[in-house]
């Protein structure tokens, strides 16, 4: 039996789950990122039990298939803004041949359910790597540009001003930086 976990996106994230299961005393033969795998069914009230313990720490579980295949996408996406030094990909390609699934289909659910595009939301997790990355005052805008992928410093400052609504300089400069949880996105 499997379980899908919404907002797990790190392995901190892994090991509070793996921390909740000990805590209930739930066997599990695996966790990772968006699931738990059981050897075998549990009973509905030790469900309930891992939902309620979930939902204190911000995790969710997923019932519903859109929703699980959401997940699935946001996970996927996420992975692959924190690979950095990646090669360019196309986002199509990579989630149909991730998802096994044809890309308008995961676009069109994605849309309906978020209300936003893939690429959007794409651009919106890149952003916010940026700002991790500017936080850290390490790299120059022209390595962080690379490392996420953009053609050019031009291109990633004009998306930065258009999410942030400042220019990246000044949200290095500033020291109140409003930075968002990826799985907040």
């Amino acid at each position: 039996m499997e379980l899908a976990v919404k907002n797990m996106v790190c392995k901190r994230c892994v090991s509070a789950v793996e921390d909740i299961l000990n805590q209930l005393e739930i066997p599990f033969s695996n966790v990772q990122l968006g699931t738990i795998q059981f050897e075998s069914a549990i009973p509905e009230k030790q469900t309930g039990r891992i939902r309620t313990a979930l939902e204190n720490i911000g995790f969710e579980l997923i019932e519903n298939p859109k929703d699980n295949l959401i997940k699935e996408v946001k996970t996927l996406l996420i992975e692959l803004v924190s690979a950095l030094d990646t090669e360019s990909i196309k986002l199509s390609v990579y989630l149909s041949e991730k998802l096994g699934i044809n890309y308008h289909n995961i676009s069109s659910v994605f849309s309906q359910q978020e209300g936003i595009t893939i690429e959007k939301y794409y651009i919106q997790l890149k952003i916010e790597k940026a700002k991790e990355l500017l936080s850290y005052n390490e790299l120059s805008l022209k390595e962080i540009a690379y490392r996420l992928n953009y053609s050019s410093v031009a291109h990633l400052s004009k998306q930065f001003k258009e999410i942030v609504g400042i220019s990246a300089s000044t949200f290095r400069s500033d020291k109140k930086m409003d930075r968002k949880y990826l799985d907040q996105l």
